[in-house]
C-alpha cells in the first residue's frame, strides 16, 4: 500500500518527499503524514529531497533514524544522533534492529554545510518487531556405522525465527558443548555407541530431529589362541 508523503514550504524550498518499494510521495499536509512501515531485521530503504522554486535545498541534517538505519554519504554525530548531509537527495537504508515508533527531525538548507534559508520537517517510521516462527528440521541427521578408532561426524540444519538454538543428544540427554550444526567425534569407542538427536529452540517453540544410530564395531582380535591336546 502506498503512504502519502509531503511538507510544503515557502519561500525557497519546496516538498519532502519520501520513496521506497511501498512508500509513495503524493499531496499531503505535514499534520497527515502516516508512517512508514519497515521491520526488525529486513533491509528497509528511503530516498528524501526538499525541492521547489526558486531554490531546492543543499543540505541536510536528521535527527531520530531506528537504530540500523544510516543516512548513505552522511556524516554522523554519535553525541546528538545526527547525521549531516550536503547534497541535494539523500538516501536512507540498513536494517532496523529495534521495534518502535521512531520520530523523525529533517531539516533542509538552501545553501551546502547548513546555511541560507532552512525548515524542520517531522517525520515518522514504525518499526514493527521481526516475526517468530517456531524451528523447523531441514535437515535430518543421518545414521552411521564406523569402527572404533574412527573419526563420526554428524550434521543437521534448522529454520525458525530468531534462529533456533541447537542441542544434540545422546540416548536422550544433552551432550554437554555440542550446540552446533555439527557433532563430532574424533575417535570413535563403544561408549560412543547410542541414539542421537538434536532439538531445536527459539521464542516460538521447539523442534526435535529423527532418532539416529551411531553403531561402533569393535574389529576381532588378533591375538593367537593355542589349544593343546593331552596325549
Amino acid at each position: 500500500m502506498s503512504r502519502a508523503l509531503s511538507f510544503s514550504f515557502s519561500p525557497g524550498l519546496g516538498s519532502l518527499f519520501v520513496i521506497t518499494g511501498i512508500l509513495m510521495a503524493t499531496t499531503a499536509t505535514a499534520r497527515s503524514n502516516p508512517p512508514a512501515s519497515a521491520q526488525v531485521g529486513a533491509a528497509y530503504e528511503a530516498d528524501f529531497a526538499v525541492t521547489g522554486s526558486p531554490k531546492s535545498a543543499s543540505s541536510y541534517a536528521i535527527t531520530g533514524l531506528p537504530p540500523g538505519l544510516i543516512v548513505v554519504g552522511a556524516t554522523f554525530s554519535a553525541a546528538t544522533n545526527t547525521y549531516s548531509l550536503n547534497r541535494p537527495f539523500g538516501i536512507i537504508t540498513g536494517s532496523p534492529t529495534a521495534a518502535g515508533n521512531f520520530s523523525l527531525s529533517v531539516t533542509a538548507w538552501e545553501f551546502a554545510n547548513q546555511s541560507g534559508l532552512s525548515r524542520t520537517y517531522a517525520y515518522s517510521i514504525a518499526v514493527s518487531p521481526a516475526p517468530v516462527v517456531a524451528p523447523l528440521i531441514t535437515m535430518q541427521p543421518v545414521a552411521q556405522t564406523v569402527a572404533a578408532g574412527s573419526p563420526m561426524v554428524f550434521s543437521v540444519a534448522a529454520s525458525g525465527a530468531p534462529p533456533p538454538a541447537l542441542q544434540w543428544q545422546k540416548d536422550g540427554v544433552n551432550i554437554p558443548g555440542a550446540t552446533g550444526n555439527e557433532y563430532s567425534i574424533a575417535n570413535c569407542s563403544s561408549v560412543d555407541a547410542g541414539a542421537y538427536s538434536v532439538v531445536a529452540t527459539n521464542a516460538a517453540g521447539f523442534a526435535r530431529s529423527m532418532s539416529v544410530l551411531l553403531a561402533v564395531i569393535i574389529p576381532p582380535s588378533n591375538a593367537i589362541i593355542t589349544i593343546e591336546v593331552e596325549p
